[in-house]
């Protein structure tokens, strides 16, 4: 063997005397790192697996008949946002467990579930739709500035119209009619569901109907 190549081994062992215990170490740490974020996939995807199940017993106990289906929609909406609040079910869960309140006329639960939404979900959209629901039942309770506090965030563009439909009849409900013909206008000239339409344009209808009544009456003169 020629001197240079027993150069180059020895000075291979020296590297891996030096080296050798950080390329295990690395080696290890990589295949650790890889096998763990393989474990948290599986994990995240187990958790999304069993919080779909919960929301599909949610929507199929909302269609039901069965009057004691809605009161198992409470306990399945507190197991999605004890258990498996990371997931977009959760927030998607609330939301359909506050129109469960609604229909059983318990608003403040309801309250409380779209509560939950805008505090914890992740999903801005679900955070945005819970803030108009919420909005609404604050116009409900005839909460003035509570509900125009939550009309006055920003918004992204598509929920303009909502926004200004809602707006309306907030200005509506306390008796505004100029500011709510104004709001369901703008509502009109965003991009609305047709149902959403029909019922705004029937909303501001109502209103002039009533402003010309109003004028209309001798006593008014």
């Amino acid at each position: 063997m020629h001197s240079s190549e027993e150069e180059q081994i020895e000075a291979m062992k020296k590297w891996w005397r030096d080296n050798g215990n950080a390329v295990i170490i690395g080696v290890a740490v990589g295949f650790g790192a890889l096998f763990g974020w393989q474990g948290w996939e599986r994990y995240q995807n187990s958790q999304a697996e069993a919080a779909s199940a919960i929301y599909a017993n949610i929507m199929a106990s909302l269609q039901s008949d069965n009057p004691g289906s809605l009161e198992s929609v409470g306990v399945s909406v507190d197991d999605l946002q004890r258990d498996y609040a990371a997931t977009p079910y959760a927030g998607l869960g609330s939301l359909a467990g506050a129109k469960a309140a609604v229909d059983r006329n318990d608003l403040d639960t309801a309250r409380t579930r779209l509560q939950w939404v805008i505090d914890n979900a992740k999903q801005d959209e679900l955070v945005n739709v819970a803030r108009l629901r919420l909005a609404r039942l604050l116009i409900v309770s005839e909460e003035w500035d509570a509900a125009a506090k939550l009309l006055g965030r920003s918004y992204p563009a598509s929920f303009a119209g909502s926004v200004d439909e809602l707006l309306g009849d907030l200005y509506a409900a306390q008796g505004n009619v100029a500011e709510a013909r104004e709001a369901y206008n703008r509502a009109l000239s965003a991009e609305v569901p047709p149902q959403n339409r029909d019922l705004i344009q029937i909303k501001r209808d109502a209103l002039t109907e009533a402003a010309e009544s109003e004028e209309a009456d001798p006593a008014n003169a």
